[in-house]
């Protein structure tokens, strides 16, 4: 039977039962004699304070007591004593015997157990690293980084034998979903073996010095932002005698999204676009080219001004005569 609660309650039914309904007639005599059962708690004596009980195999017997019906009536389990003795016994793991006590009119017919088995130590200390893992997320486009604290080390004082298993004191955070670095309060800190198993005894647990470790969770951006320039490297405008070309571009500089693993461009490139020689501005919109796993926030394209500044002034034309007609003699 897997379940435990299902066999205390059974068990504790057919102690019931037992205890009303199991009857033993004596033979040869006139009397009629009852025999029950009864569980009772086990009681230690004699226990160094100087040790620490930290396993116990049994904390309970079951007596089966036998007695004249009507006396046994008035039989009570504060009646029936059952008591182990540790006086002189030392760090150790032991098997004391389990003494039961019963008022002289009845019998102890059987007790179950007859002998315990007892693992007591005296108490130490140690420090172990602290360790906090992070489950669940940040909120949508951020991350967590990784858990802040301090002290980083924790005493854990118990028995001896359950210390020397420990190799660190965990704790956990369960992120759900905060888009800032937050601060938490863990109070469920376990000192576990090199297994990630939890390390407590069924009659003692290990004490976690401090208690409470505050942990900080730094959340950001899964991305970054940076404005990088617009390079006009490959913007070919040609000259028109007597005229310099100025160029323009509108925006100067793009952003791009970036992981944070990602470094950035010293500049992103447009598309090559050639401008004819003329006396006149033009305007285009060129098309940038991304470097390949790098997206850019905002439009794909600039506009590309070319402004022409004369470099000298026109030439001054010559102006023409037409020859003056000779006289003629008369």
């Amino acid at each position: 039977m897997k379940n435990p609660g299902l066999r205390e309650a059974i068990a504790l039914t057919l102690a019931v039962i037992l205890w009303f309904y199991v009857r033993v007639t004596k033979t040869g005599g006139t009397s009629l004699e009852t025999q029950v059962q009864v569980t009772v708690p086990i009681q230690l004596r004699g226990q160094s304070s100087k040790l620490t009980i930290y396993e116990m195999s049994h904390d309970k017997v079951t007596v089966t007591i036998q007695g004249d019906s009507q006396e046994m009536t008035g039989l009570r389990e504060q009646h029936i004593q059952a008591t182990v003795d540790l006086t002189g016994e030392e760090a150790n793991s032991i098997y004391p015997q389990v003494k039961v006590l019963v008022p002289p009119q009845f019998r102890i017919v059987a007790s179950d157990p007859e002998t315990i088995n007892i693992k007591q130590a005296a108490q130490v200390s140690k420090q172990v690293p602290f360790r906090v893992t992070v489950s669940g997320s940040a909120a949508k486009g951020r991350s967590a980084g990784k858990a802040v604290f301090n002290p980083k080390n924790a005493t854990v004082t118990g028995p001896e034998p359950l210390v020397n298993e420990v190799t660190e004191v965990r704790g956990k955070v369960l992120m759900t979903g905060e888009s800032q670095s937050t601060s938490y309060e863990l109070r469920d800190l376990d000192p576990v073996n090199w297994d990630g198993q939890k390390v407590e005894g069924t009659r003692a647990t290990l004490k976690v010095n401090p208690a409470r470790l505050t942990v900080t969770v730094p959340v950001e951006a899964e991305n970054r932002s940076v404005a990088v320039a617009v390079s006009l490297q490959r913007i070919r405008v040609e000259h028109a005698a007597g005229w310099r070309p100025m160029i323009e571009v509108d925006p100067a500089f793009v952003t791009l999204s970036l992981s944070k693993e990602q470094q950035a461009p010293e500049y992103v490139e447009t598309r090559p676009e050639v401008f004819a020689a003329s006396t006149r501005v033009e305007s285009r919109e060129v098309p940038l080219e991304i470097p390949d796993g790098f997206e850019v926030i905002g439009g794909r394209t600039v506009r590309v001004k070319v402004i022409p500044t004369r470099t000298a002034p026109p030439a001054t034309p010559v102006p023409t005569h037409s020859p003056t007609p000779s006289s003629t003699p008369k």
